[in-house]
């Protein structure tokens, strides 16, 4: 049996690093883009109560963690300190900030500089994202031939200098910095400690090429138009997707209903490497719930809220974008339906309950409620007996999975899971490893008799929890930036809706409802690290920060200059986050 409790009480450490982590990044953001000098930035650091927060849960949960009561006395020890100076530094004059116009300086090539050199680089900028579409299969679909594997190993490196000749800097300066550089790195360290490279391949291209994408959407999508353009292209991206899932999926039949649709559809993508028998319908859905979730925003906006003076700046007219934003939610929509995964469905509903909340303030407290029993219910009992005892109340023919087998599965995989990190805490198994060691080490799993009647084997592909397969792939430093990519993410969404208006502020929402849903539904199910689908969560926090740069300026524009100078850790407690404008980057 797996301890609860005792893995709730020893993560507390972990999600302490995270916030750590997190607010380093961020602060690290606003001191290069104010021109702040490292010794103010690390004054600012003592004094932040989020730093505090980290360190008293870090102190608490390595506390909890030890079976030595000395280690655990000096721990504690060490909580009471953090606590002490908190308290004592909270009501310290904080150091003053530079005002927007003094921080808005960039490095600026001269533009008498006309070599060829320079001319070729700056069309690699311009053109930047075209060539990671071009280069983009052999990310996704990566050989191990040399001169294959070479191809796409060159192409960032290759761009990436193409930006700094061109422009002055390697990658734009975004909040999520220091977290990617933890997160590579640790994609560095599992290929040490993988036992297959080549079986590996595939899920390490896909995070290098992610993150390409994430500082390419960054730097491009730097205006109105520009930012609008890049949502209308995503949304239009999972409008494919939704399209590849209906002829590509390999169909899982829970629902005798939905089930005689899928029989029905015609079968056309089969034999891509890594879905050879086609997509799982559980990964199909968890990827939609980065599309539906932006999609209900906007078109709640377009058809409810939309203004002539909000459509001043953005393309096409109010039907093109009412009927459009329509249109593919209705694809993604069934093609979520007919999945049939109810993790993805409770995720929807989450997110749904969370886009129902910001504009209602009196139902506000009630359906945080109904929020917080939907994320517990999913986290301790399994979205799969949640969804299918609710099902089941609709009559005895709503659901022909059996769920307490179905659960059972999960537990022995979780089980096998945390078996697996406790082995390579540090390092991890390696990224895909844990698809191989799973078969080997436990090879006896009772596997529900109707759960896939198309295969013959059982083939665990991840851990069915997004925060253990982040363990798995890259070890607990692994995890921890990733638990910083979703607290940085979290922060981002709340400031951009906050300081926003409008479409902008809509897009805010969907956004912050897609990732609440994916999380829930990661909760007991996964898009591993470095999956193909995995490019929308990478595009999708690329979207984050050119949207909260975008609000934190046009917020800065209607500000008196005595009002844009205020304190650096005003701005770190996500009071003032508008003294950062876009296109800031580092030297």
């Amino acid at each position: 049996m797996i301890n609860w409790a005792s893995i709730a009480t020893g993560s507390l450490w972990l999600l302490g690093v995270a916030i750590i982590l997190a607010t380093v990044s961020f602060a690290d953001y606003a001191a290069n883009a104010s021109r702040l000098p490292a010794i103010d930035t690390w004054r600012g650091l003592r004094r932040s109560r989020w730093v505090h927060l980290g360190g008293l849960l870090a102190c608490a949960g390595l506390a909890f963690s030890t079976d030595w009561w000395p280690v655990g006395a000096a721990w504690g020890l060490l909580f009471l300190a953090l606590a002490y100076h908190w308290r004592r530094v909270s009501n310290a004059p904080q150091p003053a900030m530079l005002s927007l116009a003094q921080s808005s300086a960039q490095h600026i090539v001269p533009s008498n500089h006309r070599s060829l050199i320079h001319a070729a680089a700056k069309w690699l900028a311009r053109t930047e994202i075209l060539w990671l579409a071009l280069v983009s299969p052999f990310f996704l679909f990566p050989s191990t031939h040399n001169a294959l594997l070479l191809t796409p190993l060159l192409a960032l490196p290759i761009l990436w200098v193409a930006r700094r000749i061109a422009r002055g800097h390697f990658i734009p300066c975004t909040p999520l910095d220091w977290a990617l550089a933890l997160l590579l790195f640790m994609v560095l360290v599992s290929l040490f400690a993988t036992p297959d490279i080549a079986f590996g391949l595939g899920k390490v291209a896909g995070v290098l090429f992610g993150v390409a994408l994430y500082y390419a959407l960054v730097e491009w999508a730097c205006g109105d138009k520009r930012l609008w353009q890049a949502i209308g292209a995503y949304l239009l991206a999972g409008g494919a997707l939704a399209l590849l899932g209906l002829v590509g999926t390999n169909w899982l039949y829970k629902f005798p209903l939905l089930s005689d649709a899928t029989r029905n559809l015609p079968t056309v993508l089969r034999g891509l490497p890594g879905a050879e028998s086609g997509f799982q319908p559980n990964e199909v859905g968890g990827s939609l719930l980065w599309v539906i979730l932006p999609l209900v925003s906007l078109a709640g906006w377009a058809w409810l809220g939309n203004r002539p003076r909000q459509r001043e700046s953005l393309p096409g007219t109010l039907a093109f974008q009412r009927f459009g934003l329509l249109a593919l939610l209705v694809l993604t929509g069934t093609t979520l339906l007919l999945t049939q995964s109810r993790g993805a469905w409770i995720g929807a509903v989450c997110g749904l309950v969370l886009l129902a909340w910001l504009p209602v303030p009196r139902a506000r407290l009630l359906l945080a409620d109904l929020l917080a029993v939907g994320i517990v219910a999913s986290l301790f009992t399994g979205s799969a007996q949640v969804a299918g005892r609710l099902l089941d109340a609709a009559g005895p023919d709503a659901s022909t999975l059996n769920d307490p087998i179905n659960m059972q599965v999960r537990l022995i995989i979780w089980s096998a899971a945390i078996d697996n990190i406790e082995r390579a805490p540090i390092t991890g198994i390696g990224m895909n490893s844990f698809r191989r060691l799973m078969p080997l080490r436990y090879p006896t799993i009772p596997v529900p008799p109707d759960y896939d009647s198309t295969r013959t084997d059982y083939d665990v592909a991840h851990a069915h929890n997004q925060l253990a397969q982040a363990a798995l792939d890259l070890g607990l430093p692994g995890l921890v930036a990733y638990l910083a990519l979703w607290l940085l993410a979290a922060a981002l969404v709340v400031l951009s809706w906050r300081n926003s208006s409008g479409w902008k502020r809509a897009a805010a929402a969907g956004i912050g409802a897609a990732l609440l849903a994916h999380f829930v539904f990661g909760l007991t199910d996964a898009v591993a690290l470095g999956a193909k689908p995995g490019v929308f969560f990478w595009a999708l926090l690329a979207l984050l920060v050119a949207l909260w740069k975008q609000s934190a300026l046009h917020s800065s524009e209607n500000m008196g200059a005595n009002e844009q100078i205020d304190s650096f850790m005003t701005l770190l407690e996500e009071q003032t986050p508008q003294l950062i404008a876009p296109g800031q980057t580092r030297l």
